[in-house]
């Protein structure tokens, strides 16, 4: 995303500072039942979230379509005319460090969506084995994972990054 574009933009239209926080989901979910895959389903969100300064005044505006942010941006330049109160507001320029954490598994990513598949039914086939009294129906074996990533970024210089994933 070309944020220097929009940034320009924001300035044009009488933003003195603005931030960008693009929040991106995948979600994976598979059932198998009966050594069946009954569930499968892959969902992908991006969201974009703005905020911004003009004349004093911290403004934001939400869009999940990036087409449309120099719209937003216009909307929200309107909308901090429509402000009464004066309240003295700033858009954080960063720290000089942020400590790292690994929240990150690559291996969760790498492995391909058969072998989850195939785990599964693997699992079912086991609780199956384990014990008579599991019978048709039987267990409902689930799996769902999810990978989210956060980007901020400002006119004040601030880039930061963030990715966690589970399973």
């Amino acid at each position: 995303m070309n944020f220097v574009k929009y940034f320009d933009y924001a300035k044009s239209i009488g933003f003195s500072d603005v931030e960008f926080k693009i929040a991106t989901s995948n979600k994976l979910s598979i059932s198998v039942f009966q050594h069946k895959v009954e569930n499968y389903s892959v969902a992908e969100n991006e969201t974009i979230y703005i905020r911004g300064i003009v004349n004093g005044n911290m403004v934001s505006g939400t869009t999940e379509n990036k087409n449309t942010i120099c719209k937003i941006l216009d909307q929200m330049a309107e909308n901090a005319t429509l402000i009464d109160e004066k309240k003295e507001q700033e858009i954080f320029g960063g720290s000089g460090k942020y400590k790292h954490f690994k929240t990150y598994n690559d291996a969760l990513e790498k492995m391909p969506v058969s072998e989850k598949i195939d785990l599964c039914l693997q699992v079912e086939e086991k609780a199956y084995a384990y014990d008579s009294k599991i019978f048709n129906p039987g267990v409902e074996v689930e799996y769902s994972e999810s990978v989210t990533a956060v980007k901020i970024v400002n006119t004040k210089g601030l880039k930061l990054s963030h990715k966690v994933n589970h399973g």
